[in-house]
Formats: C-alpha cells, sequence, structure tokens
C-alpha cells in the first residue's frame, strides 16, 4: 500500500519563445491558476535538483481572480481522481512552516523574506548546499 504525499510548490513553467522571464510568470499564474498579477520582481533563484533546474520565483502584485485550474491548464492532465490530484489555492502565511513544501530551502527562503523583507536583489541558493539561509 503505498501512502498519498501531499506538498506544497509554487506555480511556474518554461519562458516561451520572444517572451521575457516577466511575462513568463503572469502568463503562467494565469495559466495555472487564473489569477491576474502585475509588476513581477525576481526575489530568488533556487539551483534545484533535476529534473528541476533553476527556479525563478518573482514576488507580484495580486490584480484579481479566485484560484482554480482551468480545464485547458497543462496540469489538468496531471489530475486523475483518486490518486493524484492538483489545486491551486490561497495558503495563509501563518501556515508555511507547517506545510510540507517541495524545496525546504525554498520554504525558509520565504519565511525569512516574510520576517525580515524581501530581498532588493536577488537571492541565489542552491539545494546542493544544505547550510541554512542566514
Amino acid at each position: 500500500l503505498k501512502m498519498e504525499r501531499q506538498y506544497y510548490t509554487l506555480l511556474g513553467g518554461r519562458v516561451e519563445l520572444g517572451e521575457t522571464p516577466d511575462q513568463t510568470a503572469i502568463r503562467e499564474v494565469i495559466e495555472e491558476s487564473t489569477v491576474v498579477i502585475a509588476n513581477p520582481v525576481l526575489v530568488f533563484i533556487e539551483d534545484a535538483e533535476p529534473p528541476f533546474g533553476t527556479q525563478y520565483v518573482y514576488l507580484c502584485d495580486y490584480v484579481s481572480g479566485e484560484p482554480y485550474m482551468p480545464e485547458d491548464a497543462e496540469e489538468m492532465h496531471w489530475t486523475v481522481p483518486g490518486k493524484n490530484t492538483y489545486e491551486p489555492l490561497w495558503v495563509p502565511i501563518t501556515d508555511l512552516p507547517h506545510l510540507d513544501f517541495v524545496s525546504p530551502l525554498l520554504k525558509e527562503a520565504l519565511l525569512m523574506a516574510f520576517e525580515h523583507g524581501w530581498p532588493k536583489e536577488p537571492y541565489r541558493f542552491s539545494q546542493k548546499h544544505t547550510s541554512r539561509l542566514s
């Protein structure tokens, strides 16, 4: 009997031809959650383990929408009732310390940013190094 694992991650995807990384952030959030954002600012760069590669994390302004997965979202193919689900949702910041996050270092970076402020320049870190962020 295999136990299901519930975990949390951020929305994301690949840059398309002719698109800037900022445009990618806006497009991916809309495609995966229908939420509209604006003014993305790069705050973290995570050198993640394969198959993820380098992850770029943006802080952005909320414009409108409530998160749900549209029928035409690529992630809809990952959802198999009773077996696997993908669901965009709002999570209170106060819950973050208790969530099983795909990237523990990203979770730690987010917690530090909420407590001490967002970095003025993108902060780069790696899963290859196990030392705590400071």
